[in-house]
């Protein structure tokens, strides 16, 4: 059996993003950069030929996925398949609100204060800010649950690519930051949200996982400058 290659994407940047408003279930539109960041990527992994591709139900996933596979040469030919478990971590009724809302909790719960992201992620891991946030509120998805659904879609997915090859996966952030946790417990804690079209690449193959490419920016990247040379934006 050959590999089967995971090209695993966040979405690209939302209206939310930029208004630090909490999304989860919720959905926002692409911006323009959004729209951007995904045809560069896009152009990234023009030559990878995806058997399939993935996508959660929310329009900012899905729509990214449709922008990387209209660049992509051949992307006529892949089948976007949507499976609900690829959504958003749901963040109950912190959805629309004001991120400070749903985290000040927490910052105030470890005695850091408000806005200091970078402390708080040396001290929590997303799994543990995951399981702080369903304490303080209820509606909030429970981060296992999270992870059992996303480890539950690529497990679905792995079992329908037998044959190996290459598949395209759009999700979100914290649904990322699950899989990446759940697949591979050992990994060293990570700083941060990944970038809107990274490229996460895991390496199915004997029955194990591989984790080779983690946050890679570079395939967007090479769409930018190509579209930069072009003056095309």
């Amino acid at each position: 059996m050959k590999p089967l290659y995971l090209y695993i994407t966040r979405h690209g940047q939302t209206v939310y993003n930029t208004t630090n408003i909490v999304q989860g279930y919720n959905d926002s539109a692409l911006t323009k950069l959004g729209i951007y960041q995904g045809r560069c990527v896009g152009y990234g992994l023009r030559n990878i030929k995806f058997d399939k591709a993935y996508s959660g139900n929310i329009a900012r996933q899905y729509k990214t996925a449709q922008l990387i596979l209209e660049e992509n040469l051949y992307g006529q030919e892949t089948k976007l398949i949507i499976d609900e478990r690829l959504k958003e971590m749901g963040y109950g009724t912190y959805q629309g609100k004001p991120y400070e809302v749903m985290l000040k909790p927490i910052f105030e719960r470890i005695n850091i204060p408000y806005g200091d992201f970078e402390k708080l992620e040396e001290t929590l891991s997303p799994a543990q800010i995951g399981k702080m946030l369903n304490e303080h509120n209820k509606t909030v998805e429970k981060y296992d649950v999270l992870c059992t659904r996303v480890k539950q879609a690529i497990e679905q997915i792995v079992d329908d690519n037998k044959e190996g090859g290459n598949v395209l996966i759009a999700t979100s952030s914290c649904a990322l930051d699950a899989l990446i946790d759940v697949l591979f417990p050992k990994l060293e804690k990570r700083k941060g949200l990944v970038s809107n079209c990274c490229i996460c690449l895991i390496r199915y193959e004997k029955n194990n996982f591989y984790l080779d490419k983690f946050n890679d920016i570079s395939y967007r990247i090479e769409g930018e400058n190509y579209y930069n040379e072009k003056n095309i934006g």
